[in-house]
């Protein structure tokens, strides 16, 4: 059962919780679920699509089209047919996700063959894709994928093979869109800050 804390402000605090025994997830609230990453997400590698949309995954705007991209990085050569697609509300694994957790996309089109492509997948779980938007960007999940790093060099992989055992935790869906909505919120006052100063 929730505490009834203004909307704008804060988000509940709740009654029970349990330590999941993880540690980067630590304690949670008693209802929810946890389970393993390869229930929620399916990695897909979907080719051959070379006229979708061209984008790119970075780690401060998620995947997005290469337009909007200021500093851009060298087009393609060749043909774009080994490109992965990639759409809306799927999830990337990029080169430097060690550091800066998975991208969200809230576009569609094509991305580098190099990166891993994930969609929420449907089963029993209700999902939203904003609540997973923030998780896989935060500091603890970040953490978690150090586990799952393959390679010594700058530029590690991370292992979807190994990151799959990763649990995750799964509220129910009206605390999913809560719990975006309140990061959706906070993060749009940062931003406003930043581009007043």
């Amino acid at each position: 059962m929730t505490n009834t804390a203004p909307k704008n402000t804060t988000i509940p605090t709740y009654n029970q919780y349990k330590d999941t025994g993880i540690p980067w997830l630590g304690k949670i609230p008693a209802h929810w679920e946890v389970v393993k990453m390869k229930w929620i997400f399916n990695e897909i590698s979907i080719k051959n699509r070379p006229y979708e949309e061209l984008l790119s995954v970075t780690q401060t705007k998620g995947v997005v089209p290469r337009k909007l991209v200021k500093n851009r990085m060298v087009m393609p050569s060749g043909n774009l047919e080994s490109f992965k697609y990639i759409d809306k509300d799927n999830f990337a694994i990029s080169l430097r996700s060690f550091e800066g957790g998975l991208e969200y996309s809230a576009y569609k089109g094509i991305i580098s063959p190099a990166y891993t492509v994930l969609k929420l997948m449907k089963n029993r779980f209700t999902l939203h894709s904003n609540y997973y938007k923030f998780l896989l960007k935060s500091f603890s999940f970040i953490s978690e994928l150090q586990t799952s790093i393959v390679g010594i060099r700058e530029g590690k992989n991370i292992s979807y093979k190994e990151l799959s055992y990763s649990m995750l935790p799964i509220p129910p869906k009206p605390e999913q869109t809560a719990i975006a909505g309140f990061l959706d919120r906070k993060t749009t006052q940062i931003d406003q800050a930043i581009a007043q100063k």
